[in-house]
């Protein structure tokens, strides 16, 4: 899963969805999901109303994953970040919209 109150989603004038451009930090076990559960800000400003979940394959275009992070004490959890470079994902990805506050 991956979840971060730093991740905006700018609504895409040319395509259906929206653009993404963003890094997580420490996702655990980042080598072994296939799908990603992203909560962006697709409307910001209006709290919790203004967030939506987007589903995505994590090997889709334009997502990159790093090299696993050494750490102490969580090794197993096989940590890495994730990073958005110019991700436009579908409207079709969408589990809730804005005002659906969960």
């Amino acid at each position: 899963m991956v979840a971060s109150d730093t991740i905006d989603a700018l609504p895409e004038s040319d395509t259906a969805g929206y653009r993404f451009n963003e890094r997580k930090v420490w996702a655990a076990n980042a080598a072994v999901i296939e799908l990603l559960l992203i909560f962006a800000a697709t409307e910001p400003g209006i709290d919790g109303h203004g967030v939506s979940a987007f589903h995505v394959e994590r090997d889709a275009p334009d997502i990159r994953t790093s090299t696993s992070i050494n750490s102490l004490g969580v090794r197993r959890l096989d940590c890495r970040d994730i990073a958005f470079e110019e991700t436009v994902i579908g409207l079709d990805a969408i589990i809730w919209s804005p005002g659906e506050r969960f």
